[in-house]
């Protein structure tokens, strides 16, 4: 668990939530408008959805590690690569390849996470695996503005090769100190090693699919986090500095509250557990609509750093519940890949609003209004464990 935890604090933190802390000082030295930049967010998503459903696939053939190891060296890879870029489709094509690396991680570190604690706690194990991508993400905080500030417009470079080298050496560390099964586990309770067709069952169960429809939508919320500091910078003008502590608090938030979330989803119930966060998260997401001065723009943030990172826990959990222990990581692996598939239209979608309205405005009410619908669609799901 503790391995798992730094690998996605480098994977998810470093390799996918920093990217809009870089994008306005990468949309200017790359001289693209906003479309393209979320457009090349949007291949880092595919890669990630196709990553998670390849990853969660291959890790009950091949196990785990190997799918976990691979997958971070493509990772630190495409993290140094993005530093070095100097042409707009170099940097579409290693995003995709990126996003692959992060998916193909998550997906068999949830599956080990599923086989190496008690079944009752399904919700906190997805919630302090995750809870290493808030605390990648607030690490982050913390050094890019100095890095922005200190290097000049090309900054941005040397951020994505310092955490491109920090992935590499924990995926060294992670490499040796990732065990596949816990001791003394049944064959069935490993991350791999399910028979060989076994997994085409989950992509037959109704409950998965149901909850494929819900996360789907649930991936609009990358809207706000993909485009929220460039709206702090461009269209409130805000300095970098500011910026940076606005961001550290949603960065912070999200670490204390991630793991909580899975904790109370398995005490209350998973329905419950996510009405409770998606609701705050909605409002976090309408309050820059309506009020733009700075105590609100940090209300927003907590709000959406608090509750953003609960639905995927708990949603991934209930997918987890809903298969046996052996298919967990191919069950989770298509659930995030759907997931990714939301995550990879909504910011293209709403960076083209963005270049057709003049506004951030649009994009912030799409991604709220399409929030609701996935927490009605989920309270409506039949979640079901499996024996």
């Amino acid at each position: 668990m503790g391995t798992g935890f730094f690998l996605l604090l480098a994977a998810m933190g470093f390799g996918r939530f920093v990217y809009p802390m870089l994008l306005p000082s990468m949309q200017d030295s790359l001289g693209m408008t906003y479309g393209p930049m979320g457009v090349l967010n949007t291949m880092n998503l595919i890669g990630y959805l196709a990553g998670a459903l390849g990853g969660g696939v291959l890790a009950t053939r091949f196990g785990a590690k190997m799918v976990v190891t691979g997958a971070m060296i493509l990772v630190g890879v495409g993290m140094i690569a993005l530093g070095l870029v100097e042409a707009y489709w170099i940097a579409f094509v290693i995003m995709l390849f990126a996003g692959i690396g992060t998916g193909a991680a998550f997906a068999p570190l949830a599956g080990l996470g599923r086989a190496w604690t008690p079944p009752h706690l399904g919700g906190f194990t997805m919630g302090f695996l995750s809870t290493g991508a808030a605390f990648g993400t607030a690490i982050a905080s913390f050094f890019v503005p100095i890095i922005l500030s200190t290097q000049g417009p090309e900054g941005w470079r040397q951020a994505w090769v310092y955490m491109g080298i920090t992935a590499l050496v924990l995926t060294i560390i992670g490499a040796v100190t990732l065990k596949e099964r816990p001791p003394a586990a049944s064959p069935g309770a490993q991350g791999g090693a399910a028979p060989a067709l076994a997994w085409g069952k989950v992509f037959r169960n109704r409950t998965i699919v149901t909850i494929c429809a819900a996360y789907f939508l649930f991936g609009f919320y990358q809207v706000y986090i993909t485009f929220f500091i460039a709206y702090l910078r461009r269209g409130l003008g805000l300095p970098p500095e500011v910026v940076g502590d606005i961001w550290r608090a949603c960065a912070i938030v999200g670490f204390l509250f991630l793991a909580l979330w899975g904790l109370l989803s398995d005490r209350i119930g998973r329905k419950q557990a996510v009405a409770l966060c998606m609701l705050p998260l909605t409002v976090g997401l309408l309050l820059p609509v309506f009020r733009q001065d700075i105590p609100f723009l940090y209300v927003s943030v907590i709000l959406y750093g608090a509750t953003f990172g609960g639905p995927m826990q708990i949603i991934l959990a209930a997918a987890a519940d809903a298969v046996p222990v052996s298919l967990a990581a191919a069950a989770v692996g298509l659930v995030t890949a759907v997931f990714g598939l939301g995550q990879a239209v909504s910011p293209a979608i709403a960076g083209y609003l963005i270049d057709l309205t003049g506004s951030f405005y649009p994009g912030f009410i799409l991604s709220a209004v399409v929030m609701a619908g996935s927490l009605a669609l989920f309270t409506l799901c039949p979640l079901k464990k499996a024996a």
